[in-house]
């Protein structure tokens, strides 16, 4: 069984180890050092530049941090329910249920329901990650954060 350069993935020669030339060694070395922290990043929230004081760091203040948990836990509760739907219609469908209309307004107080649920359920996820359910705040002011196209 023959060893390969680590880099060109060439046979290497029997006085080598790892990299069949000092070419190779050097490229080999220079892919797998560590990257240079940039000196401005794009926040991922916000998409305003700033700059990072770690390596992980992707959000820009706390603010934008909030938001992101916010916005993490209002499509959490909305693939939940979707998801619980998708798995009950089939078992509704093969038992040969059918759902009784409702009038519009039942229909109004179950999605008022729902909602309150919803925002609950969302309140106490952010609580449990110890982050205030209020919307987040910049100099005392609340930040919304607005999507194009919705």
């Amino acid at each position: 069984m023959t060893r390969k350069c680590k880099t060109c993935s060439a046979a290497l020669p029997a006085s080598r180890r790892r990299f069949c030339s000092d070419e190779c060694a050097r490229q080999g070395l220079n892919t797998r050092r560590r990257k240079r922290t940039p000196r401005r990043r794009k926040c991922e929230c916000c998409k305003g530049l700033f700059r990072p004081t770690r390596k992980g760091h992707v959000i820009c203040s706390a603010a934008c941090r909030q938001a992101m948990v916010r916005d993490r836990a209002k499509n959490y509760t909305m693939d939940v329910r979707s998801a619980h739907a998708v798995r009950l219609n089939p078992f509704l469908k093969r038992w040969g249920c059918k759902l009784l209309p409702l009038s519009r307004e039942a229909k109004l107080a179950v999605k008022r329901e729902q909602r309150a649920a919803d925002r609950e359920a969302r309140d106490n996820f952010l609580k449990t990650a110890d982050l205030d359910p209020r919307p987040a705040r910049k100099n005392g002011q609340a930040v919304f954060r607005h999507t194009k196209g919705n």
